[in-house]
């Protein structure tokens, strides 16, 4: 059941949020894309086995992040969507230094005992944020670039998403695995993994993105509306 919540319940909070950026704006939507990151950063040290894969707990919200800026690429264009990239980059550097102090700060007599246990949460290695950041960085430019030249070419749109992320999440997976773990884990397993279960998320979330233009369009109606009712 948990799977079922986790997987579908992700998809429909990250649909309904990026569809109302009609009625409330592309900051909105930009917002729940950095949101999304973070998230995808701070949840990243849960690691599971899914059909004999190890995945993290991070990679359905980070998926659908790819998503949701080709989203922002569709609403508003290439510029804003490499606007949306540096705000989540930056973003994702105020939490790292923020999770950093926190968790180098001397703990309270009464939570010493919890240390240890928040910084194997939030303490990630300095490799693997360098690893995430860079490999972050570098797909999103990657997946911006190949949605907007497939869209110029007439594609639709769950060609534009599906071969977008097909590169980025393949640059991201070698780039962050190959930082973060070489010498240290045999690298082909786990980039196979990760991209075979991001590639999956990905294919399962193409109606939602198609729902998510639905209820976009539906609140830029509803917003439209009411500028009117208030004008009048």
């Amino acid at each position: 059941m948990i799977w079922l919540i986790w997987i579908v319940g992700t998809f429909a909070l990250v649909t309904v949020s990026s569809g109302l950026a009609g009625r409330m704006g592309k900051g909105w939507l930009m917002g729940i894309y950095a949101v999304s990151i973070v998230i995808a950063n701070v949840t990243a040290s849960k690691m599971m086995t899914v059909v004999g894969l190890t995945v993290a707990a991070a990679d359905v919200i980070y998926t659908i992040g790819f998503t949701t800026i080709d989203l922002i690429n569709e609403y508003y264009g290439k510029a804003e969507a490499k606007r949306a990239i540096v705000l989540a980059f930056f973003a994702n550097v105020l939490w790292a230094f923020t999770a950093y102090v926190a968790v180098n700060l001397p703990p309270a007599e009464i939570y010493a005992e919890l240390q240890p246990q928040f910084a194997a949460v939030l303490g990630s290695a300095p490799r693997i944020v360098a690893a995430s950041m860079l490999a972050y960085y570098i797909a999103s430019r990657t997946d911006v670039f190949i949605y907007h030249a497939i869209r110029q070419r007439g594609g639709p749109v769950w060609l534009r998403i599906v071969g977008s992320n097909g590169v980025s999440l393949a640059v991201d997976s070698v780039l962050f695995s190959t930082v973060a773990f070489a010498g240290v884990f045999p690298l082909l397993p786990v980039i196979v993994g990760q991209y075979a279960i991001k590639i999956a998320i990905t294919l399962l979330n193409v109606p939602f993105a198609y729902l998510a233009r639905g209820v976009y369009r539906w609140s830029s109606g509803a917003s439209q509306t009411l500028k009117v009712s208030e004008d009048l």
